[in-house]
């Protein structure tokens, strides 16, 4: 089972470090952020937890529960919370860590929810758990038909470039393919105004970015104007910095199911969420993101988010929670000790006092 834009998230039975619970009962009136991870006594999830345990108070503030997954054993997670705790200087008033995290060691609920990342193995062989956000009132990333992993489809594109071949259009280079809701509308224009200001970074990054909307071609160059006045963009070349996707047959939004239930169109018809899909030069979906029709998107993320993706795609690394470019980058959990001279030459930071007395916390400079 995917859960999509829309449906009711489903009322599982839970064994969580709270002990047992019913999600609706332990949410009551709240919103709920359930964010899966990998594994527990691994670095890069260890600053995820660290900083969500420091973020609850403000998501508490917003009549907000977080609660996290992974496939491990509730033994386990209790031992790496005293980790996370030291790693973060993390202050437990009540002694409670501030939020349960589920025991879905049969993987049942990784399996319903379709949160296994193909690229990522435990030592047994099994896929671990991707870094998903779900929530029963906010969005769902599941609502894309494809998949971490995937090839991307090599579509046919009718665009304000012309016709174009997806895949010959973007080479040997990364792509940002993202959806939007309609042309002539506030926060799109907000949206393609920012993008446009940062295609020179996207750029310099390899990557080529490129929109969709069930709008025609037509349609969406006469809004460009718009878009170029209201961002005041200054167009040396004439030419918008990157192409729009004419949708109006609604194909693409229908097969990459890409449609946001809770907006519609005066006919009716609904629109598209504002999706985004990382397209690797091996054309595989690297990231996918999905926000509802009215909520815009951070582009400053997704440009970060792609700098993470190239860092780890040309490295043998991981990257911490929040990480940015210059940040220090952490030796993944699969790279055994006598391997740490041949990926870093340079050396490595071992964390040694954690409380579980395990040295996985190995970072590096880049």
């Amino acid at each position: 089972m995917s859960v999509k834009l829309g449906d009711d998230f489903p009322n599982y039975r839970l064994r969580t470090t709270f002990g047992n619970i019913q999600l609706y009962d332990w949410l009551g009136n709240k919103w709920g952020i359930l964010f899966s991870y990998p594994a527990d006594l691994t670095p890069v999830c260890t600053t995820e937890l660290s900083r969500a345990a420091k973020l609850e108070p403000h998501f508490a503030m917003r009549n907000a529960k977080l609660i996290g997954l992974s496939c491990d054993s509730i033994e386990i997670h209790r031992g790496w919370i005293k980790d996370i705790q030291s790693y973060g200087s993390i202050e437990l008033p009540s002694g409670e860590f501030p939020f349960p995290i589920i025991d879905d060691s049969d993987r049942k609920l990784t399996r319903e929810l379709g949160m296994s990342d193909p690229a990522e193995f435990e030592k047994n062989g099994l896929p671990r758990t991707a870094r998903a956000i779900k929530s029963r009132s906010l969005v769902d990333i599941e609502a894309m038909s494809v998949k971490l992993g995937d090839d991307f489809p090599n579509y046919r594109l009718r665009t304000t470039f012309g016709d174009i071949q997806l895949y010959d259009w973007l080479g040997n280079k990364w792509g940002i393919l993202f959806s939007y809701p309609a042309d002539f509308t506030p926060v799109c224009t907000t949206e393609l105004s920012r993008a446009a200001k940062l295609e020179p970074h996207f750029a310099l990054r390899n990557a080529k970015l490129i929109g969709l909307s069930c709008d025609s071609i037509e349609s969406h160059r006469g809004w460009i104007k718009d878009i170029q006045s209201y961002g005041s963009i200054d167009l040396p070349s004439g030419e918008f910095p990157f192409p729009i996707i004419d949708d109006n047959d609604r194909k693409l939004t229908r097969e990459l199911g890409i449609s946001d239930p809770a907006e519609f169109e005066k006919n009716g018809l609904p629109r598209t969420a504002r999706a985004v899909f990382f397209i690797g030069p091996d054309k595989k979906v690297k990231a996918t993101l999905l926000y509802p029709a009215a909520c815009g998107r951070n582009f400053d993320e997704i440009l970060r988010l792609l700098d993470a993706l190239l860092v780890v795609d040309h490295l043998h690394v991981a990257t911490p929670v929040d990480w940015k470019v210059g940040d220090k980058v952490m030796v993944p959990p699969n790279v055994d000790d006598n391997e740490v001279e041949k990926y870093f030459p340079q050396g490595v930071a071992v964390k040694t006092d954690l409380p579980s007395g395990k040295g996985y916390i190995r970072t590096a400079d880049v």
